[in-house]
This record gives C-alpha cells, structure tokens and sequence, in this order.
C-alpha cells in the first residue's frame, strides 16, 4: 500500500516544508501502520502512523487538509492508541512516545517499556 495513493504528498511537503521541517520527501514513505480518527482531546484528527513516523491533519468538511509531520519521531510507528481522553500513545521501533496536545512528544522511559514497542494494549 502506497501512501501517496491516499495523500497528496507533493502538495503536502510545498506547504509544509519551509515551516514544519518535513522530511517525507526525503524518506518516502511506503507503507501505513494505523490510521486513528481522534476522540476526546484528539476530537476532529486523523492520526495516521506510517514507516517513517506520524503524519497528522485536522479533519475538515472540504477533503482538503494540511498534513503536519512529527518530526520528533522519525521511527516505524506501529500502533497508536488514545490512553482516556487526553493523551495519545504511539508504539515505534525507537519505544514508546505520548502527548496531550501534539506538539510536545515525550518518550516513555520508565523500565518496563524502555524498548522499542510494536502494539498497545489498554485494559
């Protein structure tokens, strides 16, 4: 599965680029992990984990949005998941990262999960 087959990459990496610091060009992409439609603090996002990392856009009414690169995690992103409401939990071949807002990624150190993390399970 090619992910430009699903989003406009070229468009994407004109807009994004010179203020977001995307590499999506550079890397290539080539394959979608998850996709995660955002609920709670995340109402109104599309969260999509690929082989290089999180790709995320606000979810609009036009079928056209700007897709923002976390550049903070440029690992496999294996599976994401909403922890309650408020925090957002991405399992990567570099371990496991959360946040509550997008921007500030902070990557679990604690000894139990100090290893890169493949899948999320929330009981």
């Amino acid at each position: 599965m090619y992910i430009g087959n699903f989003i406009d990459t070229v468009t994407s990496d004109i807009y994004n680029q010179k203020f977001f610091d995307s590499n999506f060009s550079g890397k290539g992409a080539k394959s979608i992990n998850r996709i995660l439609v955002g609920y709670g603090a995340f109402d109104g996002t599309i969260i999509v984990g690929t082989d290089i990392g999180i790709f995320w856009a606000k979810l609009d009414s036009s079928m056209e949005a700007n897709w923002f690169y976390i550049n903070d995690i440029q690992y496999p992103v294996y599976d994401l998941a909403i922890y309650g409401t408020n925090r957002l939990l991405a399992a990567t071949g570099g371990g496991t990262y959360w946040t509550e807002d997008m921007v500030t990624w902070t990557r679990e150190t604690s000894a139990s999960m100090n290893f890169d993390s493949y899948s999320i399970g929330l009981s």
